[in-house]
């Protein structure tokens, strides 16, 4: 069975590099003229059991305060952005970002400011509560990080649906 992954290229706006590794060598067409294309190699974020979105709409990836903000959320339930997979909506768009909640083996999925459906049915999710999608993951709905920062009510609403998304 062979996996779809179409979606990839939404992932990684900016090329990508192999270190320390030989320069690959197109495959010799056969006499149709057909040239065999190589396997999508497995990217990092597919090993990702937590999948974070947001919708920063900034030249950047993430703004610094954001991220700091996001850390210490991750800090709080024992990550790091080194156990996420981070995705901007704004850069990805909306269809690659289903697919990639259909083909990625995400456990769970939090999303700061973006909303996104409940699967097939088109539900959406509710903000502030965890639910679960047709396959099986766990979502959690909150509101874009800098809104959060800024509100103690929103913090203490997000610190109790990670507790029972992430139970120690």
């Amino acid at each position: 069975m062979q996996t779809d992954h179409s979606f990839l290229p939404f992932f990684m706006q900016e090329a990508v590099y192999l270190v320390d590794e030989p320069a690959p060598v197109a495959p010799p067409a056969d006499a149709s003229g057909i040239v065999e294309t190589p396997a999508i190699p497995e990217f990092s974020f597919q090993q990702k059991e937590v999948l974070v979105l947001i919708d920063e709409q900034c030249e950047d990836f993430l703004l610094p305060e954001n991220e700091a903000l996001l850390s210490r959320i991750l800090q709080s339930v024992g990550l790091s952005t080194d156990d996420i997979a981070l995705v901007n909506l704004h850069t990805m768009g909306l269809q690659a970002m289903r697919q990639a909640l259909e083909n990625v083996p995400f456990r769970v999925v939090l999303s700061f400011g973006a909303q996104i459906e409940g699967g097939s049915s088109g539900n959406f999710f509710s903000p502030y509560t965890v639910s679960t999608d047709d396959t099986g993951k766990k979502v959690l709905l909150a509101d874009c990080l800098e809104k959060i920062s800024s509100d103690q009510d929103k913090k203490k609403r997000l610190w109790q649906c990670l507790q029972q998304l992430f139970p120690t």
